[in-house]
């Protein structure tokens, strides 16, 4: 896509902005971002959309289900069903409220799960653990 209008008509009233290059400064002014994939293993849209509070419409596909936490941080919808990406669209359109609070429980489940200090621990915790390990030239003679 060439770019985005950002400027509406109607600020109150939904718009659909196209395939958009370079958007992740984009994301905070989204009603909400659509993921209608065939095949995406982790789509970074997906994930720099739910860290930043947006609500995610996207087909539940490779690690978008995950990501999405199998429905409960977003909308998810069957791949190359036209009609139920349709559908979903309206009705997050139609029902902000709900879509506000799959995109809130994104938010906290990325701050819960991915958190800088809870992240470093778990590392932590591999690393001790594998250095307690023995080499594995020491276990081939055990």
């Amino acid at each position: 896509g060439a770019g985005v209008d950002t400027g509406r008509a109607d600020p109150g009233e939904p718009s659909l902005s196209g395939c958009v290059d370079g958007a992740t400064g984009c994301t905070p002014n989204l009603d909400a971002v659509g993921s209608p994939s065939r095949i995406d293993a982790l789509p970074r849209a997906v994930i720099e959309a739910t860290v930043r509070g947006t609500p995610v419409i996207g087909t539940a596909v490779g690690g978008i289900p995950e990501i999405l936490d199998e429905g409960r941080a977003g909308v998810l919808v069957p791949p190359e069903d036209a009609d139920a990406l349709a559908l979903a669209i309206e009705r997050g359109a139609n029902d902000r409220a709900a879509l506000r609070a799959l995109a809130d429980h994104a938010l906290t489940r990325n701050r819960e799960l991915f958190d800088l200090d809870r992240c470093a621990a778990i590392h932590e915790q591999i690393y001790t653990a594998l250095a307690i390990l023995p080499a594995p030239s020491e276990r081939r003679n055990a």
